[in-house]
């Protein structure tokens, strides 16, 4: 997922192309249903004081066609593998993507990594096989064929890049997976291999001050921040070591405009904290996000490509999807 000198993933840049294209705007009993669901699972798991009641603004419509993901609720998170979110088993920082260092944190494929870096003869860092990813990704709440289709085209780059051995993603050098890795993210910056605490709290004092009162953002807050972040990296290393950023047309005066796979970065982001649910998303629960525990507010719905559709078309609509 990138070329050699570029740092970050596009993991779910090709999740979009999974599922239905279109979206629809109307209500669906449905998913109003769902949503009350995760808010009742509270009462019944104790969980109470680890999450929040997915509230939608006044006047917004949850759009139709949405799976949902009743067994992926903060309740039901915290309720499985709350334990796993402690102070004792800190975030790995090697895996850059935030929904997998989540996953990671859990511990669901620490047994099987421990057999790949027994027997392999490769300098393999977090290495899963492909076969696991559908099953341990959907509980955290990510459609498995989706999440597998994904994995398996980081796989087959980083099998290029000599990285990882066939059939296998090495979540903890997904930056090194030839071909489709971000110039630049949220929490690392360009060139880096782990998440950069200093970026990921610059990045997080930025998203607290554009929040509102309420402490609510946009998905177009989300591009910005991103938009923001790659013209600091664009102005800091476009000129260094012949390094040339696949935004390279744009110049210092340029706004560095998002193409499509930042796009979809921020869909994920903003859908998988609940943006499609209630009309925005938290501070709060992108910290928790960013910082790799369960957030309280998680999405009712499954993360696939008619979610992430829906939410990039925000951005046709708030002026950030050109190109």
């Amino acid at each position: 997922m990138l070329q050699p000198m570029s740092a970050g993933v596009r993991l779910f840049t090709v999740v979009a192309a999974i599922g239905a294209a279109g979206f629809l705007h109307a209500c669906k009993s449905s998913n109003n249903n769902a949503i009350k669901a995760a808010d009742s699972a509270a009462a019944t798991t104790g969980r109470g004081d680890q999450c929040g009641t997915l509230s939608p603004k006044e006047g917004f419509t949850i759009p139709a066609g949405l799976t949902p993901a009743p067994n992926a609720t903060c309740e039901q998170l915290h309720l499985r593998f709350g334990s796993k979110f402690s102070d004792d088993n800190p975030e790995d920082l090697r895996v850059i993507c935030p929904f997998l260092r989540i996953v990671n944190r859990s511990k669901e494929w620490a047994t099987e990594t421990q057999k790949f870096l027994i027997a392999a003869k490769m300098n393999l860092i977090l290495p899963v096989p492909l076969t696991s990813v559908a099953g341990k990704t959907r509980e955290f709440g990510c459609d498995g064929g989706a999440c597998t289709f994904i994995a398996t085209v980081a796989g087959k780059d980083q099998l290029l890049a000599h990285v990882a051995p066939p059939l296998v993603v090495d979540i903890g050098q997904l930056s090194r997976a030839v071909g489709s890795a971000h110039d630049c993210g949220y929490n690392f910056s360009h060139g880096d291999h782990a998440v950069n605490p200093d970026i990921r709290a610059a990045t997080l004092s930025r998203f607290k001050e554009l929040a509102d009162k309420d402490g609510h953002l946009s998905y177009a807050d989300l591009v910005t921040v991103k938009k923001e972040r790659c013209k600091a990296d664009y102005a800091q290393f476009s000129t260094v070591g012949g390094n040339k950023f696949r935004n390279q047309v744009n110049d210092a005066k340029d706004s560095l405009v998002p193409d499509d796979h930042d796009q979809t970065e921020a869909a994920l982001i903003y859908s998988y904290i609940g943006g499609p649910d209630r009309g925005y998303i938290t501070y709060s629960d992108l910290e928790q996000l960013f910082t790799a525990q369960i957030p309280s507010h998680r999405s009712a719905y499954l993360l696939d490509g008619t979610i992430l559709n829906y939410s990039k078309a925000i951005g046709l609509t708030t002026g950030f999807a050109e190109k």
